[in-house]
């Protein structure tokens, strides 16, 4: 049967969070966000390829070919050749939106099911985390500014702090570490020394067991750190045997301009380093980290995001048997709610859309299916009318 190249649409509101946020962040709409539907990055408005190194101990070589998307999903794949010798043969991958989509406040929320760092010995250094777009206009590091949302430690090298760690560093993929950091200028022989303040967080088994939410919330007056919705770094929290383990100021004279200017997401892969103590275990290659979606809420736009209703490609590809394609429906506890296929086997040569108004679908939050030739698509779908 003749192929048909077939895009298929639905009238949709603007993806939102399919899960109660903070409750510190009522108040705040969907300003930006990347769900990695389709094919490829969007490198045009939302993404660049990145090979800086800012530890300049790492062993990786960032590539492309170490990004994709595919299933809804950016993945970032970390990858050994023992036949390569430059770079110690690791490659991987890294990403960044700077002057593209940079923010200064809102709640960044990203899903990540995160790497397997560690099967006898560490070496993957993996991270999603917030830079100061200061950088690339003659700022430095870290004069700029940073806030890590995910920083993996598989390891147990030490971090350097400006204070104690209120969770010791153990080894396991079970753990990660919420950093932010800025330029002191009060100490001596250093005229911009980095603020080394950091936050582990334990989790009761590995984070590659599934999709996790990870976030920062960042306003004028402070920064907090979200896992799974739940607060575990803030202002004055946590509180360790009497001694404040809180997130610092961000309105001291040293970093107030840093905390107040654009940030923009990083998203990648280190392998190995001096923060990893150079250890790898190359039985752990391939490995990939994944994203479901990257976030950005802000205040005063709730009602302009919640209620915008907009045409979005859901997939495009070749149908191979429309005949017995299936396009189905369904609600978050898997039961089919509608049935579209027979719109699919009416479909000709030269039908190159198909419309899916959800005139048949109350408001709400779904997942639609296309089966064709054993290959499959899914998207969640969020409905208005």
């Amino acid at each position: 049967m003749k192929k048909l190249f077939v895009s298929l649409s639905m009238l949709i509101v603007g993806v939102v969070s399919a899960h109660a946020l903070p409750p510190a962040t009522a108040g705040y709409g969907l300003a930006w966000s990347d769900e990695f539907n389709g094919t490829s990055l969007d490198t045009v408005n939302n993404w660049s390829y990145d090979t800086m190194v800012m530890n300049q101990t790492e062993w990786e070589n960032y590539t492309r070919s170490c990004v994709t998307v595919e299933d809804g999903k950016l993945v970032i794949w970390s990858k050994y050749d023992p036949n390569v010798s430059k770079y110690y043969g690791y490659t991987s991958g890294r990403i960044d939106s700077h002057d593209k989509k940079i923010f200064t406040y809102g709640y960044f929320e990203t899903s990540i099911k995160a790497p397997l760092g560690q099967v006898s010995g560490p070496g993957l250094w993996s991270a999603v985390w917030l830079l100061g777009n200061s950088i690339h206009h003659g700022v430095a590091w870290p004069t700029c500014g940073e806030m890590e949302i995910y920083e993996q430690r598989p390891s147990n090298a030490v971090v350097q702090s400006n204070m104690p760690q209120p969770v010791p560093a153990t080894i396991g993929d079970n753990e990660f570490i919420a950093c932010c950091h800025y330029a002191v200028t009060n100490v001596p022989g250093f005229p911009y020394y980095p603020s080394y303040h950091s936050c582990q967080r334990n989790y009761s088994t590995a984070l590659s067991d599934r999709f996790h939410t990870y976030g920062i919330l960042w306003d004028s007056l402070h920064v907090e750190y979200y896992f799974d919705d739940t607060l575990f770094w803030g202002v004055d929290f946590p509180v360790v045997n009497g001694t404040n383990f809180g997130t610092p100021s961000i309105t001291l004279p040293d970093n107030f301009v840093t905390f107040h200017s654009p940030f923009y997401w990083i998203i990648n892969v280190a392998i190995g380093g001096s923060y990893e103590g150079g250890l790898i275990d190359n039985a752990i290659f391939p490995t990939k980290m994944e994203l479901d979606y990257v976030r950005v809420y802000q205040k005063g736009i709730v009602k302009a995001a919640n209620r915008e209703i907009k045409q979005q490609t859901l997939h495009s590809f070749f149908l191979v048997n429309p005949s017995t394609a299936q396009f189905m429906v369904y609600d978050l506890s898997g039961k089919l709610v509608a049935d579209y296929s027979s719109n699919v086997k009416r479909m000709k040569p030269g039908d190159n859309v198909m419309n899916m108004p959800p005139s048949t679908l109350s408001n709400g939050v779904y997942v639609v299916k296309l089966i064709d030739n054993g290959v499959s698509a899914s998207r969640i779908l969020v409905t208005a009318r």
